[in-house]
């Protein structure tokens, strides 16, 4: 679903902090604001948490990757008392288990610890987003193709970060010739991660929108003149740069990252940092310029909540052909 009149609409600036920094200009950058809505998608629409349009022959991506236990911490038993002996424990529950943190006890109370373990066959992906370039044709759609897939594990991983496992598909929609219709149904590991893991079907509205980098993404000399700058505001929670005139929130494309805990750009394989190109957020439409006037304070439409009202970020290098994915889950 497209851009069109009667779309949301972000409120200007309200301040041009441009005209105090002249070199903010050059750092500006355009993000594609989603404002998922919920709706009854198709696979022809671009949409969140709406069915993908997959070639029936392709195989359906699955989750191979340890999941965290829903219980989180498990209580070890008595006899164990120092991390070896706990891994040692760990590693004997199966093939692929393992020993991930230990809450060690120093005063002869029990050892509680998190394990990590393939107790699972594996897990098929579901949809998450998927957009087409008559939508958002600044995506870095590679040779050949014009639609953009992202699925994820619905569980929590070990791994860099807490939180769904994420994959992405890039193809040429005119290619799947036989759609497959009935996706197979994946496992959740606990009904807590399916109420936050599985988004309900929305809609997009694409909006673009002229937006500045994160505070901590400035280069030092700027970023300590503007952090002065909005110091000195404080008072005027409608003006501040990080608040109102930085990085917009919500789920979206391409920009500058939102970032709940600050900067962490991955780098490519190739040596160069990688291009922001999704970000999935918890809550949608943020406060003050960014709020749309017929949507409530943070209101969250799919339903995703990563970590405590979090975000996952995605990363691409647009160097190479084949789109690498790489992933930053940050929340409070």
């Amino acid at each position: 679903m497209a851009d069109s009149p009667g779309s949301p609409a972000t409120a200007p600036p309200p301040v041009d902090i441009t005209a105090v920094f002249p070199a903010l200009r050059e750092l500006a950058g355009t993000t594609i604001r989603l404002h998922p809505r919920p709706g009854q998608p198709g696979a022809e629409d671009s949409s969140l948490g709406g069915p993908l349009l997959w070639p029936a022959g392709e195989p359906w991506p699955a989750c191979e990757e340890p999941h965290m236990p829903d219980e989180g911490y498990v209580r070890l038993p008595g006899h164990i008392s120092t991390w070896d002996e706990a891994g040692a424990w760990a590693a004997a529950l199966g093939p692929g288990a393992r020993l991930s943190t230990a809450r060690v006890s120093l005063d002869g109370s029990p050892m509680y610890a998190e394990v990590f373990h393939l107790a699972h066959p594996p897990c098929p992906m579901i949809g998450v987003l998927q957009v087409y370039a008559r939508d958002v044709p600044e995506l870095p759609f590679p040779d050949g193709t014009d639609l953009f897939q992202l699925l994820w594990c619905p569980n929590n991983h070990d791994g860099p970060w807490y939180g769904p496992m994420p994959y992405a598909a890039w193809r040429r929609a005119a290619s799947a010739t036989s759609a497959l219709t009935a996706p197979p149904r994946t496992t959740f590991d606990g009904p807590y991660n399916e109420s936050i893991y599985s988004p309900a079907p929305c809609l997009l509205r694409p909006e673009r929108v002229t937006e500045l980098p994160h505070l901590y993404d400035l280069p030092a000399g700027l970023r300590e003149q503007v952090a002065q700058w909005d110091s000195d505001r404080d008072a005027d929670l409608d003006r501040p740069y990080q608040l109102q005139l930085s990085t917009a929130p919500g789920t979206k494309l391409l920009g500058h990252p939102n970032w709940v805990q600050g900067p962490s750009w991955p780098a490519c394989l190739c040596g160069g940092r990688m291009t922001h190109l999704a970000t999935i957020s918890s809550a949608e439409y943020g406060s003050g310029r960014w709020q749309l006037p017929d949507v409530p304070t943070g209101s969250s439409p799919h339903g995703i909540m990563i970590g405590d009202v979090g975000a996952m970020y995605l990363f691409t290098c647009t160097a190479r052909n084949h789109r690498p994915l790489e992933t930053v889950v940050q929340f409070s």
